[in-house]
């Protein structure tokens, strides 16, 4: 059994003993229990409160207003031409307004 490593040109490495092996491998079940315990629950409160900080969503873009309705992105776009649809500008694009989406249902 080695008890080293040595590469081309440097000098030779002592392997990791047993000990070392099993000290890093308790060390890293322990991290792993401080992520279980204690950072999983404080994650799951963030996003609770990401969601009711979250404004109503008021706009949409074609594509998701289109997935909402189960029609293509040119029915939509065809349907804002036609007055059918509501929208807003947002900067270059535009964004269908979700109370009109509510209405054609």
């Amino acid at each position: 059994m080695r008890d080293h490593i040595a590469g081309p040109e440097s000098p030779p490495l002592p392997l990791p003993s047993r000990e070392h092996d099993t000290v890093a491998q308790a060390m890293a079940e322990a991290v792993r229990k401080v992520v279980r315990e204690e950072v999983a629950p404080l994650r799951r409160q963030l996003e609770e409160l990401r969601d009711e900080k979250r404004p109503p969503e008021t706009a949409v873009t074609v594509k998701e207003a289109a997935r909402r309705m189960s029609v293509s992105s040119r029915t939509i776009q065809r349907m804002l031409r036609s007055g059918e649809l509501q929208s807003v500008p947002v900067g270059r694009a535009r964004r269908v307004l979700v109370a009109s989406l509510i209405q054609e249902r």
